[in-house]
């Protein structure tokens, strides 16, 4: 018969493991923050109209310079992408990777309080809706 010490450290290990686990949910907003919080679901509206025309991967570049991407856009269609990181301070960028092409890149915007961004790739301006 094993002596029940043995189990001391599993047993430790469950509790460090579940004291994380409510750390980690304690810690994140659950978007219960008062009018907007310094996250927001923000809709940005890319218009492929660029010519050529081809395929993009779209992104959202920080004030840091942090990339993450949004999604794809096809040639010639105007497509609803959501970002929903971090909104406070600073000049936001929307980038576009084409398909063996060069990147494009959008002209700087806030995001403060912003639900809607707008991006038509021919005139490469994006802009702030509401």
């Amino acid at each position: 018969m094993k002596p029940h010490f043995a189990l001391r450290p599993i047993r430790t290990l469950l509790a460090l493991v579940l004291a994380l686990a409510v750390a980690a949910c304690s810690t994140t907003s659950g978007g219960q923050s008062g009018a907007r919080g310094d996250r927001a679901g923000v809709s940005i509206q890319v218009e492929n109209d660029n010519t050529p025309s081809g395929d993009l991967t779209v992104y959202m570049v920080s004030p840091s310079g942090g990339r993450q991407i949004l999604g794809s856009v096809p040639p010639n269609r105007t497509v609803t992408l959501n970002y929903d990181g971090a909104t406070v301070g600073g000049q936001f960028r929307l980038l576009a990777r084409p398909n063996g092409g060069r990147d494009i890149v959008s002209n700087p915007f806030a995001l403060g309080g912003v639900t809607r961004v707008r991006w038509s790739l021919r005139s490469n301006i994006a802009v702030p809706v509401d």
